[in-house]
């Protein structure tokens, strides 16, 4: 067990890929890292302490792996995961959708507004021109009644 956990470390440790990759080159830091982790679990007796230092498994971001120092007890039942996460809360959608659909009542009062509007100005110019319309009639009939008037008198004083 003890050397399938080393051999696992070690791997992770020197980022070695799959089916005829070549590790990338290491820096003197990280091959002394490399160095001193193969001696704690090789040397490793029941009980030991074994420090890996925060970040000494490279970085994502500006996250360090691990994010902090961890001590493993060598034979101790220890678990560690890492995981990561992204959410969107669901009541920021049903807010956003709200929104949403109360602009989109908004835009349909408003043309219906401009609508209502629309229709009145029509039905005033409507009823001006009509009411031209009928003074224009009532004055040709008052023109044609004092016509006939003058006529009827011219016919009469004759």
């Amino acid at each position: 067990m003890r050397k399938l956990v080393a051999i696992v470390v070690c791997a992770v440790a020197a980022g070695c890929g799959g089916k005829g990759d070549t590790p990338p080159p290491m820096s003197a830091e990280d091959a002394a890292f490399q160095q001193k982790l193969q001696e704690q679990f090789l040397d490793a007796k029941p009980g030991a302490v074994i420090e890996i230092p925060a970040g000494s498994l490279g970085s994502a971001g500006n996250t360090l792996i691990p994010p902090r120092s961890l001590i493993v007890s060598q034979g101790a039942l220890t678990t560690t995961t890492f995981g990561t996460g992204v959410s969107q809360p669901l009541t920021q959608l049903l807010k956003v959708k709200a929104a949403n659909d109360i602009a989109g009542a908004e835009v349909h009062a408003t043309i219906g507004r401009a609508r209502q509007i629309e229709n009145s100005i029509a039905l005033s110019v409507h009823q001006i021109y009509y009411s031209i319309l009928i003074a224009e009639m009532r004055r040709s009939a008052l023109q044609a009644k004092i016509r006939a008037s003058e006529d009827l008198q011219s016919e009469r004083s004759r």
